[in-house]
C-alpha cells in the first residue's frame, strides 16, 4: 500500500499520473518543510518526497538550526544527491534553505 504523500504527488483532482507524467511542468509540486529536523529516522519518506517534488524549501530558525539541517540532509542524500540537489551552483537548486522569518502567513 502506498503512503498518503505519494498520492499527493501522483494525482490531481482524482486523476492518477504515471511516473512519466510527473516530470511535466503542470504536474509539479513544490514542498515547504517547516519545523522538521530532517532526522535520519525519516530518511525513506524524505527521499521519496525529494525525488517527487520539483522544488523543496526548508525553513530554519537559527544558523545552528540551518547547519544541523544541512548536515542531516547530507546524511540522508549522500554525496551525489546532496551536491546535485543542494550544492549545485551550475544548475538551479532543487532544495533551498530559508530563514523561518520568510514564511508568509495567509
Amino acid at each position: 500500500m502506498q503512503n498518503r504523500y505519494y498520492f499527493w504527488f501522483t494525482t490531481k483532482y482524482g486523476d492518477v499520473y504515471s511516473k512519466n507524467d510527473l516530470n511535466k511542468k503542470d504536474h509539479s509540486r513544490e514542498v515547504h518543510i517547516v519545523g522538521h529536523s530532517l532526522s535520519s529516522s525519516d530518511k525513506y519518506i524524505l527521499l521519496d518526497i525529494i525525488e517527487y517534488a520539483e522544488k523543496i524549501i526548508i525553513y530554519y530558525f537559527t544558523e545552528a538550526d540551518k547547519e544541523s539541517k544541512i548536515t542531516n540532509l547530507y546524511k540522508i542524500l549522500g554525496d551525489e544527491k546532496f551536491y546535485k540537489y543542494v550544492n549545485n551552483i551550475s544548475a538551479k537548486h532543487k532544495i533551498m534553505l530559508k530563514p523561518q522569518s520568510d514564511v508568509e502567513i495567509k
